[in-house]
């Protein structure tokens, strides 16, 4: 993983702020790690695919056949903290 400077602020009250505002994206489950972010679509597919290797063979390729055909060819080459919800949705 590539090295991410910290991020700095010019105040205490700035620094708290955007504390705020990460732990409420925490609780609402819409936090994005922003190194993470910077995956293509398709990197984070193939990572999800290989994570469970307990997978039955049939779900496995259920999953690579709805990635190949939907998700990659519509968002699969774009980071995924730049994919909207108007992307999914059209996905979907």
């Amino acid at each position: 993983m590539e090295y991410v400077a910290p991020r700095t602020f010019r105040t205490k009250t700035d620094a708290k702020v955007y504390l705020g505002s990460v732990r409420s994206d925490l609780v609402r489950g819409a936090w994005i790690d922003p190194r993470l972010s910077r995956m293509t679509v398709k990197e984070v597919g193939e990572k999800w695919l290989a994570s469970n290797p307990n997978k039955s063979e049939s779900a496995l390729a259920r999953d690579k056949i709805i990635l190949k055909t939907h998700v990659y060819p519509t968002v699969g080459s774009r980071p995924v903290g730049n994919v909207g919800r108007d992307q999914i949705q059209f996905m979907v």
